[in-house]
This record gives structure tokens, C-alpha cells and sequence, in this order.
């Protein structure tokens, strides 16, 4: 099995691989893996793909997020120029969302994106700490929020919109925006890792959410439990994710990084946490990833992506599923369209990179189940 592989910036300091790692500061390498294959067969197949219609002027020169629109479009944010590409079904270019600054409904750095009703897109500003809002049709700026600490996700529920973002100065890895109110609360503690161990604080940093009504589920990199809370305010219950091929995250994290001496020592320590999504039917599908590097090139990055299915109830879970990004120069990127499972893959063709959105079938007929402990 071959991973997709990451070409970074040189090498720098062990404690800023979470710029490399979130905010995509890199380019990335060609690579080839199965796509959705356990010992049971594919379980998320890819069934149809669509080429996104790119131009001088409109193109992906660093992809950090993809969101599916209410419409169904395809919403993918550019870390390069600093804006959001939607793409219609069919690939055709849409409208644009915000530009490159730090003035009104400008981005300086680009993060993930949401939806609010069927009005607004939400996107985060990561090094701004900004939520800015744009009408969905125009692509008019409406203002923002702002909040505490960089924003790795985001979730609209009926209890307002929630974000993954961990503050050092809050001490907390939740915000949520009140409608309400029209203002940010920190919520949740960051784990008592994060707070003592600056390396574990900065190379895990994202902080991933989903939920439905007032269950708030979150998932801290560099942890292997998922945390289910009521309105982000209580912790009601723990889930274990099952680890069955990826690294995870060993109980002695913060004793094994005192003793390492390289980014690519440091790298193989744990998994990271990538992605958490939520299925219509109540399925979780939670993405990790390990990274390694290749100790004769520093630049290259090397990525393994699992995906584990965790049943409605919570009690099994199809654990690390492989996910293929093959040819791919662009960090992984994952979404939900309804109940199917979406990527993005850009490839080099020629002299030109290409995007490509793919969608899976979700076979559990495939999976393997294993109980969660």
C-alpha cells in the first residue's frame, strides 16, 4: 500500500509541524494506495467522479477544505489566493467567496467552511480568528464573528454554530456562536495534555466537531476517545475509536516526544486526527491520518489516511478503512453530500494540476465490526 505523499516547506522547528500539517504551508509529492480496501473488500468505492472547471483566474492552487453546499455544490477553499471556489454538480465554476486581506470580507488565511440556513456561507479566517459570512447567492460580504483560537472545523446545529478551535488563552477547544445573542462562548476544556505539553498543543492541535440537536461531538488530535457532549457544556460520554492499522495515539505521547530529536521522529509518534464527519442515518465516520517523513528528503511528507465507521448506537465500529488518494498533490479533503461520502484529489496532468471530486458508496456489508471498548 502506497501513501499519498506531501512535499513541505524545509525543515523547521518539531513544535511548528502544525502549520505544515493544518495549514497545508507545503506542496505534495505523488503517491498510490487502494481506495477503500479492508480484508473484506471496498468499503468506500468510488462510484463517480466530476473534473472541476478551473481558469487563469479561477483555480486550486492549495485546497484546505471542502463542504457541500444545501444546493449541492461544491465548496473548496484555496489556501493560495485566499478565497472560496464553488463548483456546481457539474463542474462548472459558480461564484467566488471572499479575496486575499484583512479588510472586510477578506481572508488572510483560509479554513473550513459551512453553512448557515439557506442564506449564508460561513467561512474561517485560521489566523485571523474570524468567522466571516458572505450571502450564498451574491457572494456579498455580511460581516463576521470573532472568537478565540484557530478554527480546524465547523457544524451548524439547532443550537447555533459550532466551531473546533483550541485556545491556549481560553483553555477550551469549543466555541459556539449564538444567533441569539450574536456573540462567541468558549466551551470544554482542551485536555489536560494540551495545557501541560506545548508539543502536543501545537502538533494537535485541530479540534474536530459534528453532532445533531444538542449532542455536540468533538474529537481532539492526538487523543483515540471522542467526547459526546450536551451543548458542548457537559460531557455525557466517551467513545473509544477502535485502532486497528494507523499508529494512534500512545498513553505515554508527551514522555515519547521529550525524547525525540527530529520533525520525522516526532511525526511518528501518533496519528492525527483529520476529519469527523456525520452520516444522515447516525453514522460517524472519523478520519486519521499518519504522517511520516522521508529521512533523505526532509520537503516530503508521507500520508496514510484511515477512515472508521462507528455504528448509530456506538457500540462497533468498522475501524480504519483505507482511503486512496492516488497521484494526489493536496493534502486530503473529505466532506458529506447527504448520505455519500465525498473527496477531493488534484493531480498533476501535464504541466497543469487538475481537481477532481469523487464520490464513495458506503458498503457496510464489507466492513468487519469490532466492538468499541
Amino acid at each position: 500500500m502506497m501513501p499519498i505523499r506531501y512535499r513541505a516547506f524545509p525543515a523547521a522547528p518539531v513544535l511548528l509541524l502544525g502549520c505544515a500539517l493544518f495549514l497545508a504551508c507545503s506542496r505534495v509529492d505523488v503517491a498510490r494506495e487502494r481506495d477503500g480496501v479492508s480484508s473484506t473488500g471496498q468499503i468506500l468505492p468510488v462510484i463517480d467522479s466530476v473534473l472541476l472547471q478551473e481558469s487563469d483566474s479561477a483555480y486550486l492552487g492549495r485546497p484546505v477544505a471542502l463542504a457541500v453546499g444545501p444546493e449541492g455544490d461544491y465548496y473548496v477553499a484555496d489556501n493560495i489566493a485566499n478565497r472560496v471556489l464553488r463548483f456546481g454538480a457539474d463542474g462548472g465554476l459558480r461564484l467566488i467567496y471572499g479575496r486575499s486581506g484583512q479588510g472586510p470580507g477578506e481572508l488572510a488565511s483560509t479554513g473550513p467552511i459551512g453553512f448557515l440556513d439557506d442564506s449564508l456561507v460561513l467561512i474561517s479566517d485560521f489566523s485571523m480568528f474570524q468567522l466571516e459570512r458572505y450571502d450564498r447567492r451574491s457572494g456579498e460580504s455580511r460581516g463576521h464573528w470573532s472568537y478565540q483560537g484557530p478554527a480546524a472545523s465547523i457544524v451548524t446545529l439547532q443550537s447555533g454554530v459550532w466551531l473546533g478551535a483550541a485556545s491556549q488563552s481560553e483553555k477550551t477547544g469549543l466555541v459556539r456562536i449564538s444567533l441569539k445573542t450574536d456573540s462567541a462562548r468558549n466551551l470544554l476544556p482542551l485536555p489536560q495534555a494540551h495545557l501541560d505539553d506545548p508539543r502536543i498543543a501545537q502538533m494537535h492541535a485541530a479540534v474536530r466537531v459534528t453532532g445533531v440537536g444538542d449532542s455536540v461531538i468533538v474529537g481532539y488530535s492526538g487523543f483515540d476517545t471522542l467526547l459526546v457532549t450536551l451543548r458542548g457544556e457537559q460531557v455525557v460520554d466517551r467513545l473509544p475509536v477502535p485502532r486497528l492499522h494507523r499508529i494512534g495515539t500512545p498513553v505515554d505521547l508527551s514522555t515519547k516526544l521529550q525524547h525525540v530529536q527530529t520533525q520525522a521522529e516526532a511525526l511518528r509518534t501518533a496519528s492525527v486526527l483529520w476529519n469527523l464527519l456525520r452520516h444522515p442515518s447516525g453514522l460517524l465516520l472519523a478520519t486519521n491520518v499518519d504522517v511520516s517523513m522521508d529521512s533523505r528528503n526532509p520537503e516530503v511528507m508521507t500520508f496514510r489516511v484511515y477512515t472508521t465507521i462507528v455504528d448509530p448506537v456506538r457500540r462497533v465500529a468498522c475501524s480504519d478503512v483505507t482511503l486512496d488518494f492516488a497521484d494526489g498533490v493536496a493534502r486530503p479533503q473529505l466532506a458529506m453530500d447527504g448520505d455519500t461520502p465525498v473527496t477531493l484529489v488534484q493531480r498533476v496532468v501535464g504541466d497543469q494540476a487538475v481537481t477532481v471530486i469523487r464520490r464513495h458508496a458506503l458498503v457496510l456489508e464489507a466492513c468487519e465490526w469490532v466492538p468499541i471498548d
